[in-house]
């Protein structure tokens, strides 16, 4: 069975998600993992990143080369882009 939530618990989720990745210089010791759907990356899905302008410019891969790492990210992309 999948779970699904309302259309205002998914975007309280993605400002949370938006949040902790502003806010992430305030904790010490701390580490946050989200564990997504590829379909959360996709722009024909229905409920994905992009609905949230803010969380979008935060995550999104657009401007940096996508096989460097970035050694001051406060995010890491597991995995291979499409």
């Amino acid at each position: 069975d999948r779970t699904t939530y309302t259309p205002m618990a998914f975007m309280n989720m993605v400002s949370l998600m938006r949040r902790f990745i502003d806010e992430i210089d305030h904790f010490e010791r701390f580490m946050l993992v989200v564990l997504t759907d590829p379909s959360f990356y996709s722009e024909a899905s229905a409920r994905n990143y992009t609905l949230y302008n803010a969380l979008q410019t935060r995550i999104a891969i657009e401007v940096h080369d996508v096989k460097l790492p970035s050694p001051t990210a406060a995010l890491v992309h597991l995995g291979v882009p499409a």
